[in-house]
């Protein structure tokens, strides 16, 4: 059993000192009875960084549909590049942002209680910024299909 004398001296104990102590998860009183929630700071990154690949995957996907339909349908073989590229943002738009946006305006009664502003927030502008990421990627691989 550890008497005052050695708690005193303990490195859990003297956590509480040091100027970082805020950004551990150590409870540095054992004994005492509060509760300490763990906050995952990291949730909208997260959710930043899988929408982004999610719009980039989107519109490179769409782009190579470009480009395969257009040997197939007369409407697509019409399309200028920058024909291309102005759909390709506008359907990519469409179809990643559609539901971020309806769960933050019309849906947001049924929207799960564990989904946070700042998280849907974070999600919007991954796919948002992801697009013309995707739209990049999509014309690199147009290139090497053609050629």
């Amino acid at each position: 059993m550890l008497t005052a004398a050695h708690r005193k001296s303990s490195p859990v104990t003297q956590l509480k000192y040091l100027p970082f102590r805020i950004f551990c998860f150590i409870n540095p009183h054992p004994d005492d009875e509060e509760v300490e929630a763990q906050v995952d700071s990291l949730t909208s990154a997260n959710r930043f960084m899988s929408g982004f690949f999610f719009g980039a995957v989107i519109a490179t996907a769409i782009m190579v549909l470009f480009c395969v339909g257009a040997e197939f349908s007369p409407l697509m073989a019409r399309l200028h590049a920058f024909e291309q590229v102005i759909a390709t943002a506008v359907i990519s738009l469409l179809i990643a942002d559609t539901r971020p946006v309806l769960y933050k305006t019309v849906w947001s009664k049924r929207r799960s209680s564990f989904i946070l502003d700042e998280d849907l927030s974070a999600t919007l502008r991954g796919r948002t910024f992801g697009i013309p990421a995707g739209v990049m990627a999509g014309i690199l691989v147009q290139n090497v299909l053609m050629n």
